[in-house]
């Protein structure tokens, strides 16, 4: 996929940064480097910059590698006027429309998440009538977590002396569901267990299931998508083009079928990385983006990864794995009941954390979850 903003080649200059990987954490922190004037070199090992934002072709079929839906991205919100401000108002979005999930379990039963609070109660209480009090008040607790959590990411932001702002802008309240998972919150507010899934459905989103999942995560996704789903007009390759143009025009670059072997470390500070085949290149500062346990376990030197905090980051769990099928469909799959929104077939109502555990040593279970999207269905995209 050719480009003005990366080659396989790179580009001469001297940089103040290199960032390692162009996923959306990478490619932000780079956009916001370069919107402080930083020259900024960001290095990705595949082919095509944007991780889960970035396209791929096959014959005459465009695929949409992981953006589904996006919450959010409105003026209205603080993630909206970022990445207004990181693209200089260069990425647009279109709604998905009233409905942006639509779930679907094994005895008929089906519920949409729509893209209007009210309605998403009204849903709830439609489908569970004498549970009213129970979603009002698991309503509650997501509008009060949510919102302590972002006043939290927020301060821990700020100097490692003002700290102590994070704890306080949790309250009593966030501070407790920190502490809960999701499954132990859920049950406390209601014993129907088709509710108890129906509040937790999109656990896939952020790759926990109820049981391992902080409540405050919930609360976070839930509230991210309270105004509905939204997505890039033009695709989810358009998110990697205006960030990547935006360090582009501040003098960065972006270079493809970079894989990084080692951060350079010199006097205990991170100096530049060295490339498969020794390459070396150097800058004032380093941010890697490659994932804190690849980071740890393959990139920083040997001497670093004994130390008491790598050792610590070693031994974190992985999140849930998923297999992923990208299909092309010849005729109007339209006709088949697809649209822009996104559906998930759950072949169970239990979301017990042992159904989703797959090892070598183990029969293969049955599918719990399948989850369908239509990249060519959402509005506004200009594929060919």
């Amino acid at each position: 996929m050719a480009s003005k903003y990366w080659n396989k080649k790179g580009i001469e200059g001297e940089w103040d940064y290199i960032v390692i990987g162009s996923g959306m954490g990478g490619m932000t922190a780079a956009a916001m480097l370069a919107k402080l004037d930083k020259k900024v070199l960001v290095v990705e090992q595949h082919y095509v910059p944007g991780g889960y934002t970035h396209t791929f072709k096959r014959k005459k079929f465009l695929w949409d590698v992981g953006v589904h839906a996006v919450g959010e991205v409105t003026r209205h919100s603080l993630t909206g006027r970022l990445l207004e401000y990181l693209t200089d108002g260069g990425l647009e979005w279109t709604s998905l429309g009233d409905v942006y999930d639509e779930f679907y379990y094994p005895d008929g039963f089906r519920i949409d998440f729509p893209d209007n609070p009210k309605q998403f109660r009204q849903n709830l209480i439609d489908a569970f009538p004498e549970e009213e009090e129970a979603i009002d008040n698991y309503l509650a607790y997501v509008r009060e977590v949510a919102g302590a959590m972002k006043g939290y990411y927020l301060a821990r932001t700020l100097p490692p002396k003002m700290g102590w702002l994070g704890e306080a802008t949790l309250g009593k309240k966030g501070q407790e569901m920190l502490e809960l998972n999701t499954e132990e919150v859920v049950n406390s507010l209601t014993d129907n267990p088709k509710l108890r899934n129906i509040f937790t459905a999109q656990w896939g989103y952020y790759g926990s299931p109820p049981s391992r999942s902080s409540f405050a995560m919930q609360a976070l996704v839930v509230r991210h998508f309270v105004h509905g789903g939204y997505y890039p007009v033009g695709g989810s390759q358009e998110i990697a083009n205006q960030l990547l143009k935006t360090v582009a025009d501040a003098g960065g670059w972006t270079r493809i079928r970079a894989d990084v072997e080692e951060v350079m470390i010199e006097k205990d500070k991170a100096v530049g990385v060295r490339l498969k085949g020794g390459e070396e290149i150097r800058a004032g500062a380093i941010v890697s983006a490659a994932g804190v346990m690849s980071t740890v376990a393959r990139l920083l030197p040997e001497k670093y990864r004994d130390e008491e905090w790598t050792q610590g980051i070693s031994k974190l769990n992985p999140a849930s794995c998923h297999v992923c099928l990208y299909l092309g469909f010849k005729g109007d799959i339209r006709k088949a009941g697809a649209g822009s929104a996104n559906k998930w077939f759950y072949g169970t109502w239990d979301p017990n954390f042992s159904d989703w555990m797959v090892a070598p040593d183990k029969e293969m279970p049955d599918v719990p979850v399948l989850y369908c999207s239509f990249p060519s269905l959402k509005p506004l995209l200009n594929y060919d």
